[in-house]
């Protein structure tokens, strides 16, 4: 593949990509709620519990049909639940970082 074969395709791609975000399915009233209303130390801990009892299993299931779409050679789906899945899984990014242990300068 040529070079300009090679950012063709990658502004294909992120053009999809950017394109997700925008799909109206985030068009959410939950998530507008959530946004319009003030939250206190009771209403966070029953929407965090509630947010895990919900998405236990979401990492698992979007990696079985990545899995499964790869066997079937359905690159779309394969595409498309591999960004969801980097997307659910934070993109890689750490948030919680291990606290270093002062004692032997090892994590």
């Amino acid at each position: 593949m040529y070079v300009a074969e090679t950012n063709n395709v990658a502004a294909k791609l992120t053009d999809f990509f950017e394109g997700l975000s925008a799909n109206p399915i985030f068009d959410n009233n939950y998530f507008q709620y959530i946004k319009d209303n003030e939250w206190n130390p009771r209403t966070y801990e029953l929407y965090r519990a509630n947010f895990f009892y919900r998405t236990e299993l979401t990492v698992k299931g979007i990696a079985h049909v990545c899995g499964r779409s790869a066997a079937v050679n359905d690159m779309d789906t394969l595409i498309l639940f591999a960004y969801i899945l980097s997307e659910e899984t934070g993109f890689g990014n750490c948030i919680f970082r291990p606290i270093m242990n002062t004692h032997s300068g090892r994590t």
